[in-house]
């Protein structure tokens, strides 16, 4: 990636400041739902974007529309029981984005050991280079 942009809530991790030798990247320590960062993104646009945020319906829905131009949006927690606003969102993502010619991919295998689940799940939508 030649742009890269990181954005939680939390202070960069050691990990991160670390990894600012192989790369270089922002990090934007707030709300994605914030003006601040809405101001930020204005005039920037990224290839892929993973969206994991605060798991409600209003987060992701915030998240998306502020990340929706991206190529590739990366959506964390898609079929997991503890979350279950953000599964309603996938499931109407591709309901309602189906015919603009994207393409849904999951990733929502489980651990043999996982008990009660499911939990997790990565949802991927790669817009048609044509939209």
């Amino acid at each position: 990636f030649r742009h890269a942009l990181a954005v939680d809530l939390i202070e960069q991790s050691e990990l991160l400041r670390h990894y600012h030798q192989y790369r270089d990247f922002e990090y934007f320590q707030g709300n994605s739902a914030s003006a601040e960062f809405s101001a930020l993104m204005k005039n920037r646009r990224y290839d892929l974007a993973l969206i994991d945020g605060d798991h409600s319906i209003d987060g992701v829905l915030k998240d998306f529309d502020v990340m929706r131009d991206c190529q590739v949006l990366v959506f964390h927690d898609i079929r997991s029981k503890a979350c279950p606003e953000t599964t309603t969102f996938w499931t109407s993502l591709q309901y309602f984005l189906k015919r603009e010619k994207n393409h849904f991919f999951e990733f929502v295998d489980q651990y043999p050991d996982v008990d009660g689940g499911p939990f997790l799940g990565i949802g991927v939508m790669v817009r048609d280079g044509e939209n």
